[in-house]
């Protein structure tokens, strides 16, 4: 029981055996102390008007118990689990005459007990994730808040205030295309199969002018994940190519691992790089990156080993399809003779 401050439990809901409890169980326990701890905001710091908005209490404690399980123990593989045990359910029970909607009037508190059912736990919480990704609301609960702000704390709510954000919400979100947007993207379309060759055709020239730097300054043949000529001559072509540094002779471990960062990092000291994982940008700008690194290619340990070479990680550039292919041909060039001089 989820009291403010002071959670109760029976001990098969808090207690587990690390040798011999089966696997069920361990998942029960952790989802049972998620559950009654996401009620300290939901229900306790968060408490709603009256028991007839009792499905947000339990179905944002039935969601946030496997948003937080998934997150601790996402071995458990919780949410494949969510679609045949919560919402299914939801919907079985949903089908029946005796079905209400997640929303019940209430009018004396002995009646509550009618309302505390998979409905509003279960149908709750589907609605609940259907609107999830929508609104993000993965930013607006790391962030202590609740779906669109609707809820603040020691303040009570009205489940109709989350409805109409979400209707506010909608009319920002108007997918109905407008006469000056199809002008505005028509007008963009046009030469953008040129706009893609040109990019493809820098991308070409440059990667021949770092592999032929990495070849005069460590003596190595340097290949590129890089579209093939046959290819790009029928119309496949792309503006990115990765490519993995060898790794100088002699180096540890650490020089190694840090080397495709530092190449990324000479080379943006220049205006004409950027340090940015996007690609297809038409800015002038060339983006280089390490995924490995990088704030959005945050990567687990064994797969950086899979990107790595010789202990060199992966670097990626990307070109535009107007650029100083001189300008930047010389600072790589440059780049590469000051880390294997």
């Amino acid at each position: 029981m989820e009291n403010w401050g002071l959670v109760l439990y029976r001990e098969t809901c808090i207690l587990v055996d690390p040798l011999n409890s089966s696997q069920s169980s361990k998942q029960w326990v952790a989802i049972v102390v998620c559950h009654e701890t996401a009620h300290q905001w939901f229900g306790n710091l968060v408490t709603m008007e009256w028991w007839t908005h009792l499905w947000l209490n339990e179905g944002f404690a039935s969601f946030m118990e496997n948003l937080t399980t998934d997150v601790l123990y996402p071995e458990y593989k919780i949410w494949d689990q969510f679609v045949p045990n919560t919402l299914i359910e939801a919907l079985m029970l949903d089908s029946l005459d005796s079905s209400h909607p997640i929303e019940v009037d209430v009018g004396h508190p002995s009646e509550v007990d009618e309302i505390f059912d998979n409905i509003s736990y279960n149908k709750g919480a589907s609605v609940i994730r259907m609107l999830y990704d929508w609104i993000s609301m993965s930013k607006s609960v790391s962030r202590g808040l609740t779906t669109a702000g609707c809820m603040v704390a020691n303040h009570t709510t009205y489940a109709k205030d989350l409805i109409g954000a979400l209707q506010e919400t909608g009319k920002l979100v108007d997918t109905i295309a407008k006469p000056d947007q199809m002008n505005f993207l028509i007008g963009a379309h046009k030469g953008v199969e040129k706009r893609c060759e040109n990019a493809y055709s820098n991308a070409a020239m440059i990667g021949k002018v770092l592999q032929q730097a990495v070849k005069k300054y460590c003596s190595y043949d340097m290949a590129l994940a890089f579209v093939a000529p046959e290819h790009a001559a029928v119309g496949y072509t792309t503006s990115t190519f990765s490519f993995n540094l060898p790794s100088p002779l002699g180096a540890s471990e650490e020089v190694c691992e840090a080397l495709a960062q530092r190449f990324v990092d000479l080379i943006c000291a220049h205006p004409e790089f950027k340090p940015c994982v996007s690609f297809g940008q038409d800015n002038g700008l060339v983006y280089a990156t390490v995924p490995a690194t990088s704030t959005q290619g945050a990567i687990k340990a064994e797969d950086k080993a899979k990107q790595a070479v010789g202990g060199v990680q992966l670097t990626r550039l990307s070109f535009p399809p107007t650029c100083d292919t001189k300008a930047i041909g010389i600072i790589m060039t440059e780049a590469i003779a000051k880390i294997y001089s």
